[in-house]
């Protein structure tokens, strides 16, 4: 993670875990899910043969696109956390190294949450 990644995800995660995920999921669920909307009877008539109806596939597609931008998005909460812990046990150390060596140094901004 780099320094702006670090102060963008710092903003970002003052969502909150669920609204961070409604947005995120949500908000890439419901266009995926127009998407395979338009290309599932496709995919469908090319593969068996059969058609379904636009309100049949609808009706598949919007749960699970929207099931699956739940989990893409605790997925990238997660991932970008995690960076985040790391990036700043790594300012922890660096700021605790520059002090075991007299130097006067203060990461509180970067280190407040």
């Amino acid at each position: 993670m780099t320094p702006k990644q670090y102060e963008k995800w710092k903003r970002r995660r003052r969502l909150g875990r669920f609204r961070f995920v409604l947005l995120l999921g949500v908000g890439w669920g419901v266009p995926f899910a127009a998407l395979f909307t338009l290309a599932f009877p496709l995919a469908i008539r090319l593969s068996v043969g059969d058609r379904l109806s636009s309100a049949e596939v609808l009706f598949i597609a919007l749960p699970v696109s929207l099931v699956g931008g739940v989990v893409f998005g605790l997925w990238v909460w997660s991932r970008l956390e995690a960076e985040y812990q790391d990036y700043k046990k790594g300012l922890i150390q660096y700021r605790d190294y520059c002090r075991s060596q007299g130097e006067d140094i203060s990461l509180e901004d970067e280190l407040r949450d």
